[in-house]
């Protein structure tokens, strides 16, 4: 399920000035983070607990819940998705697809399969060790989370059971979007998506909700700190946010796209719901000053936003995107172009693509209008 102290991660952040300067204040730091980024091995002092999940496993405790027909199902229908011939089938039937198209004859998009991803469901049991760990922890504690909730596919309802049927759940983008770099949803699908993102939404604020009441009940963790931190937004947006698109791309993408969960308990910041756009590195600026995000505003901050200039190779895979290094462990009958490329090496030490090619654009200036 998960692991403590092993740094099994894809990337390492080596160096994290956050974690210093608060283990120089006698916090102690824990950390709660998926496969993808290593926090831990970036605190230099007072290092605690370090509770490392796996979101791409599939296993009896991420499945709990399923019964044995929609375990079968599900398995089959992961490993059916990776496999090779129908990975060249579908890169076939794009291009083909649209010639067709130009001359009139109208074929059904391929439609977007996420099931190999079950992160919503991953976290939940990390979510209730941290609540746990909370508990139990002595003054002094810092608690850090990096968790994939809410996130695709939309698994979970808002008393975080599992949404059935489980072979249907949806995902961020219209089950027409067949990899065009433009569209991703119409109004009516972007919509659909929302009415079930809005569940898992409330999933994850139960769990908060959960987590301060255990701090009411501990007094003694007043002057502790917790951070809570989602993925990143909805991505329930029309238009892909790639700078080859920036023209197009309106308010309301922009907030589909990078607007997410953030939930902060620290001495000095008061209690409430806040809504305006800020940058990660204010939130977190205010969560070491006990300042809140007033202190950043104070200082007009300046506000932008990276948008990745280049995704995919010709044949539509992902270049060398940052993936979770237990991908790397499956069998070799059943890896995508992706994991190929990074079992092969081909991929290490270079920055994901998504990543090393970018446009800044600064937030003030978006383009277009809320739809």
């Amino acid at each position: 399920m998960f692991s403590e102290n092993e740094y099994l991660t894809s990337y390492r952040l080596n160096r994290n000035l956050y974690f210093d300067k608060l283990g120089a204040r006698g916090y102690r730091i824990n950390v709660y983070q998926s496969m993808f980024l290593d926090f831990c091995g970036s605190s230099k002092r007072n290092t605690g607990t370090c509770v490392s999940y796996d979101q791409g496993k599939i296993s009896s405790v991420n499945l709990k819940g399923f019964s044995d027909s929609e375990k079968l199902e599900f398995v089959l229908s992961v490993y059916s998705d990776l496999l090779f011939l129908k990975k060249k089938l579908k890169a076939l039937y794009k291009p083909v697809r649209k010639h067709l198209g130009r001359i009139g004859f109208d074929l059904p998009a391929w439609g977007v399969h996420h099931l190999y991803r079950i992160w919503p469901l991953t976290v939940l049991p990390a979510f209730e060790r941290l609540i746990a760990d909370v508990a139990s922890a002595p003054r002094g504690d810092m608690f850090f989370a990096h968790f994939l909730l809410p996130h695709e596919p939309f698994a979970v309802d808002s008393s975080c059971g599992i949404r059935r049927p489980v072979l249907q759940w949806p995902t961020r983008v219209s089950s027409q979007w067949d990899g065009d770099p433009v569209l991703f949803n119409t109004p009516g699908s972007r919509l659909a998506g929302y009415e079930a993102y809005i569940p898992q939404v409330r999933c994850a604020l139960s769990k908060i909700e959960k987590l301060l009441n255990v701090m009411k009940e501990r007094k003694a963790l007043k002057d502790a700190i917790v951070i809570v931190h989602g993925d990143h937004g909805s991505r329930l947006m029309l238009v892909d946010p790639t700078s080859e698109n920036k023209n197009r791309l309106s308010k309301q993408d922009y907030f589909d796209a990078f607007s997410t969960l953030y939930a902060i308990k620290s001495p000095g910041i008061d209690s409430g719901i806040d809504r305006r756009m800020m940058s990660l590195d204010d939130l977190l600026g205010g969560a070491l000053e006990g300042t809140g995000p007033e202190s950043a505003f104070a200082a007009n901050s300046p506000h932008f936003i990276y948008l990745r200039m280049e995704n995919f190779d010709p044949y539509g895979h992902w270049l060398c995107r940052v993936i979770p290094i237990s991908w790397m462990r499956r069998s070799d009958d059943f890896l995508p172009e992706t994991l190929r490329r990074w079992k092969e090496g081909a991929c290490r030490g270079r920055s994901a693509s998504i990543y090393a090619k970018v446009e800044k654009v600064d937030m003030p200036e978006i383009p277009g209008g809320n739809r």
